[in-house]
């Protein structure tokens, strides 16, 4: 919000894309430095994308564990992160601003190929989310395992927004319904145009 109050989000934006397009050159470059060099940790550059092979579209399970490390052995309620979360969940209730906290979806059926949805972690931090957002006095919805492998476009996890399944449209579908089955929402009535 501050970037677009403060007319920056078009060159944020840019900057992304940007950035987006020269890693892959960065993280060749920083390996060329640390061979060349022979000094280990020059120039470190990001994990290497790391992708499944067969499948270009989608993470190894060494990448993944990188991404979603913490959140896969299982993060429980007294997290520091989750305590942040929680204090800034109950500052805008205390406010009376009404907030729903829901879980993006992640793509679980590929967690399951590549064997790392085995072990209950990914739902015991769902679950340790979920108690920090009630005690909070935030609404909840869980949607980490709401769409199918089709519904993510890369290995990032960005959702399709074409095709057969359009996952950005059920995501945000799916938000809109918990929002109007919030207890004491009002619902807007649908106006009629003036003749």
């Amino acid at each position: 919000m501050a970037l677009v109050k403060l007319g920056l989000a078009r060159p944020w934006y840019d900057y992304r894309s940007l950035q987006v397009k020269t890693s892959r050159g960065l993280q060749r470059l920083s390996s060329w430095a640390q061979r060349y060099s022979g000094m280990p940790g020059l120039g470190e550059a990001p994990v290497p994308l790391d992708l499944l092979p067969g499948r270009p579209n989608r993470f190894s399970a060494r990448r993944l564990s990188v991404v979603y490390g913490q959140a896969l052995a299982g993060v429980d309620s007294d997290h520091p992160v989750l305590l942040l979360f929680g204090a800034a969940l109950r500052t805008f209730t205390q406010a009376g601003i009404r907030v729903l906290v829901y879980v993006v979806p992640v793509n679980v059926e590929h967690l399951r190929r590549v064997g790392l949805e085995s072990q209950g972690g990914l739902a015991r931090t769902v679950e340790a989310v979920r108690r920090v957002a009630k005690g909070a006095g935030a609404d909840f919805l869980d949607l980490h395992d709401f769409l199918p492998d089709a519904a993510f476009r890369d290995p990032s996890g960005h959702f399709t927004y074409d095709g057969e399944i359009d996952g950005a449209t059920l995501v945000a579908e799916r938000i809109a319904r918990a929002l109007q089955e919030l207890p004491g929402v009002t619902r807007p009535v649908a106006q009629r145009a003036p003749r």
